[in-house]
């Protein structure tokens, strides 16, 4: 069957940022090509499933070009469906790529190509879409189907308090909010969502009580969806066992890298704390195929990173390991290493088999599963490079 054309625009509407965002989020497979009036040759950036995988573009090729088409700021664009092959020129994760190439650019690292004094275009200005560096993590709206109700929150306002019990579930129709942990040092910011995201958990969509992990106060006007509790419910409980328990232990992650986040603010980290009496699992960029799902003892999960060793997190008995092909969250074996205890067991999960189920799931689980991993991926690239993030730099 022969590739075609699904998505096109222009990169003064759709900024190259929102479109390779876009693209992950679906976890797209295919080519990107990127036409610019000021170059005679296109760029290319090609995709597996959501992951950018090579790059090209006049006199550069890898990451290298990825981040010179962030300067491509007149132009359009157009992505073509179909399979990769061929040699991976690009390793970094796509969250780290447009989490770096939006720094870079605005700090002049990177050259806009266009005409003398060539300015990027600009949308609308909304001071919500900005938030001092901290990134935004927004997505379509995939679950609009689903929401029984809505609410006006004001700017300032509370969505939800950290330590607070609560069951529903929203998504953010329109707006922005901060997501803010308590420290002893007073509220840490994480991130900021935008439309699309999903405020709650996955443990309430599986019918828990759970407590908020952090708090989620309003940036302007936001409108809230409410979701259907009750149908939700009821997509995920015909969902295997296996997936719902890979969907309980990646909510799992999240907190702990957020955890690492708060600790690296405070400067209470301590390696040790994550290594002693552990032997290593998985070595950091092993070519390694396998899921397991630890059945005994407890695990650390720890990447190299260029400003040293950073634990993300501590895992026990019924969590996963290993490279789930349909969750992007930049952990192991890829990018970070693994330390089992000296009682560690595990059962080797079939996960060709989970993931013919998770496509085809019920695109409500498949939403929330991808939103939740995207804010894995973005936590921990904050929890590894404060710098990434102006309020744990210090500045």
């Amino acid at each position: 069957m022969a590739s075609s054309v699904v998505l096109k625009g222009d990169l003064g509407f759709l900024p190259l940022a929102e479109v390779l965002q876009l693209l992950g989020g679906n976890s797209a497979t295919g080519t990107l090509r990127i036409f610019s009036p000021h170059v005679p040759d296109n760029g290319h950036i090609k995709f597996s499933e959501g992951q950018a995988v090579d790059a090209g573009c006049p006199g550069k090729n890898g990451l290298d070009a990825v981040y010179a088409l962030f300067g491509w700021i007149e132009g359009t664009f157009e992505f073509t469906d179909g399979e990769f092959k061929g040699k991976r020129t690009v390793q970094s994760s796509l969250m780290e790529i447009v989490m770096d190439g939006v720094r870079m650019l605005d700090e002049g690292e990177i050259a806009k190509v266009g005409p003398e004094g060539a300015q990027a275009p600009k949308k609308p200005a909304d001071d919500r879409e900005k938030s001092a560096g901290i990134p935004v993590i927004k997505r379509q709206i995939a679950n609009y189907n689903y929401v029984v109700d809505e609410n006006e929150f004001p700017d300032g306002e509370t969505i939800v308090l950290e330590g607070r019990h609560g069951g529903w579930v929203c998504v953010v129709v329109d707006g922005y909010a901060d997501v803010i942990r308590e420290t002893p040092k007073g509220p840490l910011r994480i991130s900021r969502i935008g439309p699309g995201a999903v405020v709650g958990n996955i443990s309430s969509l599986l019918g828990q009580k759970s407590i908020r992990t952090a708090t989620v106060r309003a940036v302007g006007e936001v409108v809230l969806g409410v979701l259907d509790l009750q149908r939700i419910h009821t997509e995920f409980s015909c969902i295997s066992y296996e997936l719902r328990r890979l969907a309980m232990s990646l909510d799992k992650r999240l907190v702990e890298v957020t955890n690492r986040v708060v600790e690296a603010h405070l400067g209470t980290i301590n390696l040790n704390d994550f290594t002693q009496g552990k032997t290593k699992i998985f070595d950091q960029g092993a070519d390694e195929d396998r899921v397991l799902r630890i059945t005994q003892g407890t695990a650390a999960v720890i990447r190299k990173s260029k400003t040293g060793d950073a634990p993300l997190l501590n895992l026990s008995k019924g969590d996963f390991l290993g490279r789930v092909p349909f969750m992007n969250i930049d952990h192991e074996p890829h990018s970070a290493y693994v330390l089992g205890s000296a009682d560690f067991q595990t059962e080797t999960l079939d996960i060709e088999g989970i993931k013919k189920e998770y496509d085809q799931a019920p695109s409500v689980v498949r939403s929330i599963m991808e939103y939740v991993a995207t804010c894995v991926s973005v936590t921990t690239i904050i929890a590894c490079d404060p710098r990434r993030n102006p309020l744990l730099a210090g500045k």
